[in-house]
């Protein structure tokens, strides 16, 4: 039943708020979030702490161990360009030698294509002819053999010029004179024959 006032209004009731237990209750709140915020940051600090103890002998260890190997590296290195220094100069001391005997080679090689046409041209005289005189010359790349003979026929020198006009690398044969000598015989000639030949390397 309400009570009424000399009016006849109803009166109101006053209700009373503790406030200060309500700014307690929610300063107690307050303390425990930010207690706990505390410890979490305390953990995770106190976590990272002891991961960075225990780590360090690991990080200690492999930093001495990438100087070993930086050192055993350095040291390698060292000795390969030693190594190679030596094969440089071995080379260098070797090259004369080389050069020396490719030359051989080449001269050997010259040697054997000048005696075999000078011998085919001497092979290529028959029974009547002679030479007077036997030359050659390289110059150039190019062998030139020159002869100056005597036959008792035209038909004696054309023979000898025919088969002395054989063999590799020959550029050209050339009969350069041919003078009849009577004291020779009735169809007896002197002449000069030429033959070249390309020297190759």
């Amino acid at each position: 039943m309400l009570e009424a006032s000399t009016t006849g209004h109803a009166q109101l009731r006053h209700k009373t708020i503790n406030a200060e237990v309500n700014l307690l209750t929610e300063w107690q709140r307050d303390k425990s979030k930010v207690n706990d915020q505390v410890a979490r940051i305390a953990g995770l600090m106190a976590l990272i702490a002891a991961l960075a103890f225990g780590t360090s002998p690991f990080l200690v260890r492999a930093y001495h161990e990438s100087g070993d190997r930086l050192r055993r590296s350095q040291d390698s290195l060292k000795h390969v360009s030693a190594a190679l220094g030596g094969l440089q100069q071995a080379r260098k001391d070797a090259k004369p030698r080389i050069d020396q005997s490719t030359m051989h080679d080449t001269v050997r090689r010259e040697a054997n294509q000048f005696l075999g046409h000078a011998v085919l041209v001497i092979n290529s005289a028959s029974a009547g002819m002679a030479f007077e005189t036997v030359s050659v010359d390289v110059i150039g790349g190019e062998m030139t053999l020159h002869c100056k003979a005597e036959a008792e026929s035209n038909v004696v020198a054309h023979t000898f010029i025919a088969q002395a006009g054989q063999g590799p690398n020959v550029e050209s044969t050339l009969l350069a004179t041919a003078e009849k000598n009577p004291a020779l015989g009735r169809d007896g000639v002197e002449f000069e024959y030429v033959k070249r030949i390309e020297v190759t390397p």
